[in-house]
């Protein structure tokens, strides 16, 4: 069964934990295959030799050296390298809370860019030019070497790149963090949290028979502010964001090839196993089922 890989290897070298992490494969005549997983923070997959398959859900994607992969939290994904394929590449996961301080930016890449890159088919691959890639290794060797060596301070020198990084890709068109969104960007902080205490209620309760009457009592806002509040800050409707959130949850437990379709649904607050295949048909594009084979074939 896939888990939250991110809690188990952020703390590989031992010692006290961090919100980030990184690491470096490599292969030459074995070929490497990641295997279906998903993690809480967001990664970068940085190529500088060889090729390989990106999996995302049910889509593949070719990628090559220079190019950069985004990862959003909780994207159940794989990456394979054939065998006898020369291969290298870095990778780079870290929490949002490492961009507290952007308190906008930080509630935009952990709950509404996961969503818009899952609802508009957003690409996951970056295909950098010279200087850009240039650019990018220096960056991703110094946190590598950083976050290898551990000297003194390196906490800092992780997080001052990681916002070098997190600024390049937030002015680069090609990703488009804020292409369709940007309503709550000038929102006060304190609004931001206390929506993403909502947001995170949302999340602890997503088994239970979750309405937006409900929340919007837990929330102290009347119905109507609410629903306006929702949909201005994560771009969907509360019922529609539920059924993301539980459709996103069932994909990560149909990894396990031990749980039956009807206890995943069960588990997600569905009562109807046909409602929740014809849900999850609906916003992924094939059944269940038809995904369970492909993540475990």
């Amino acid at each position: 069964m896939a888990t939250p890989v991110f809690e188990q290897n952020k703390n590989q070298n031992g010692g006290f934990e961090h919100p980030f992490y990184t690491g470096k494969l490599e292969t030459v005549t074995d070929g490497y295959h990641s295997g279906y997983h998903w993690h809480y923070h967001l990664e970068m997959i940085y190529f500088t030799k060889g090729e390989a398959i990106l999996e995302v859900g049910n889509g593949r994607k070719e990628v090559s050296a220079g190019d950069l992969i985004l990862i959003y939290p909780c994207e159940v994904h794989a990456v394979i390298v054939e065998k006898g394929v020369a291969s290298e590449h870095y990778v780079l996961g870290f929490d949002p809370e490492v961009l507290e301080p952007l308190s906008s930016l930080a509630f935009e890449l952990r709950y509404v860019r996961p969503i818009l890159a899952s609802l508009d088919a957003h690409p996951r691959v970056l295909r950098l030019n010279k200087e850009d890639h240039k650019r990018m290794n220096s960056w991703v060797m110094e946190i590598y070497d950083e976050y290898r060596n551990q000297h003194i301070g390196f906490e800092l020198a992780v997080t001052s790149i990681l916002y070098q990084i997190t600024l390049y890709l937030l002015r680069n068109p090609a990703v488009g963090w804020f292409r369709s969104s940007g309503d709550h960007r000038q929102v006060p902080p304190v609004h931001i949290r206390k929506f993403e205490q909502i947001i995170q209620y949302i999340h602890e309760h997503l088994h239970e028979d979750l309405s937006a009457s409900m929340v919007s009592q837990q929330a102290m806002l009347s119905y109507s502010h609410f629903a306006r509040l929702f949909k201005a800050m994560m771009h969907l409707s509360f019922t529609d964001y539920l059924h993301y959130l539980r459709i996103q949850r069932a994909e990560q437990q149909l990894v396990d090839s031990e749980r039956s379709i009807s206890e995943i649904a069960m588990a997600l607050g569905y009562n109807d196993t046909s409602y929740f295949i014809k849900m999850f048909k609906r916003l992924k594009g094939i059944s269940p089922n038809q995904y369970r084979k492909i993540v475990l074939q």
